[in-house]
């Protein structure tokens, strides 16, 4: 859904001024920042998680 409305909005702003792979690549380069920042907070909250389950875990 997020990929589509960037996408979206690329296509509406190159329309408006006709740069299509300025638009395409500004998007391109948020969707990329976003999922690396979505991945990293998954990895740590993965982390966290696992570090608070083997805590519980009976050995």
């Amino acid at each position: 859904m997020l990929v589509e409305w960037f996408l979206l909005a690329a296509n509406q702003l190159a329309a408006a001024n006709y740069r299509y792979l300025e638009a395409l690549c500004a998007a391109g380069i948020y969707y990329l920042g976003l999922t690396t920042i979505f991945m990293v907070l998954q990895a740590l909250l993965q982390r966290f998680l696992g570090a608070t389950a083997d805590a519980g875990r009976v050995r």
